[in-house]
């Protein structure tokens, strides 16, 4: 896939030379704590993770895709600060829902809601998505924090208390 753009980031398949930066964000205590039952948890579940999703990567239909996993790497010098992955929701809450996880060393910076407001322009112009939704614990200001920056609003909380944003496409767009 093409990848998505935004000021700052190269939004692109995930490659296996990008296994060392994933590793220690996804073994990072903090995207432990928030992202629940989601994501490999352990040097040996990252490599079979990212084995598996630069797999599907290479096999995805172009057009119309189902999900798409993305590495945040900075276009200046192509440093990996994190991943994001959008796809189908079965919650009924969207079309798509997502999740995403910063690399410890660059948190701070807006590089996740630089890229979820990326991946949700380049997802709603390449395969037609016109709602996307997220949520985070409720004590996750952080998290709240990047999904309003990218355009989402919140809206009722889910059963289990998390806050949830949602995006919903509200004027057409133009070509780019």
């Amino acid at each position: 896939m093409q990848p998505f753009e935004t000021s700052r980031l190269n939004l692109r398949d995930p490659r296996m030379t990008d296994r060392q930066p994933l590793t220690e964000m996804w073994t990072d205590a903090a995207v432990a704590q928030f992202m629940a039952d989601y994501g490999p948890r352990d040097p040996a579940s990252v490599q079979e993770w990212l084995t598996q999703i630069v797999r599907a990567a290479d096999d995805r239909r172009q057009s119309s895709p189902s999900s798409v996993q993305l590495t945040l790497a900075r276009k200046e010098d192509g440093v990996v600060v994190g991943w994001l992955g959008l796809g189908a929701s079965s919650r009924g809450v969207a079309d798509w829902d997502f999740g995403y996880a910063v690399h410890p060393g660059h948190r701070g910076n807006g590089y996740a809601a630089e890229a979820l407001a990326g991946a949700v322009d380049g997802c709603r112009r390449r395969f037609g998505i016109e709602s996307f939704w997220g949520e985070c614990h409720q004590t996750n200001a952080a998290s709240a924090r990047v999904m309003t920056t990218a355009g989402f609003s919140e809206i009722a909380p889910s059963d289990d208390g998390n806050r949830r944003f949602v995006f919903r496409a509200s004027r057409a767009l133009t070509s780019a």
